[in-house]
């Protein structure tokens, strides 16, 4: 069990992942998702890396235009990895990848319930959005934001609406 100190709010995960708040600091809720990890290709990435996420369930490549990425996520024992490769020029990944031309990872995602009060919470804690909220067809087009807050790049996806 370890706690770690994210977006003005200590959570504490145990080692499932499971995290519970424990510092009222935020009204959102920030659930982890995924990890990105931006590579210069999903396929030679998978068969380089073979040895290691081999034994992970692997999704559909999707072709993301709207980002000029192509995506698969990877999942294995409570883990979900989105690969990212650049689709056509010029693609976001570009700058990343020419300072990591073997990949790395890039990013943390979060779910939130509301993504504009997410978005105002992290802004007001010094974070600055670099992609405005967007649908996005890998989450069947629920909406996505992406901010850097203390040189990392998070990106929040927001839950679906449930009908009560």
């Amino acid at each position: 069990m370890g706690n770690y100190r994210c977006a003005c709010q200590w959570i504490t995960c145990d080692a499932r992942g499971t995290g519970r708040q424990r510092e009222a600091g935020l009204k959102s809720r920030f659930v982890l998702n995924h990890i990105g990890m931006a590579v210069p290709s999903i396929e030679r990435f998978l068969v380089e890396m073979g040895a290691l996420y081999g034994g992970f369930s692997r999704g559909p490549l999707i072709e993301n235009a709207r980002q000029r990425v192509r995506e698969m996520f990877l999942t294995g024992e409570g883990t979900t990895i989105e690969l990212l490769e650049p689709m056509g020029q010029p693609s976001p990944l570009d700058a990343f990848l020419k300072r990591h031309p073997q990949g790395a990872f890039i990013h943390a995602a979060f779910e939130v319930g509301e993504l504009a009060l997410a978005l105002a919470e992290l802004e007001a804690a010094g974070a600055r959005i670099v992609v405005e909220p967007i649908p996005d067809v890998a989450f069947g087009e629920r909406r996505i934001a992406f901010v850097m807050m203390s040189g990392q790049i998070v990106e929040l996806i927001e839950t679906p609406k449930t009908d009560e």
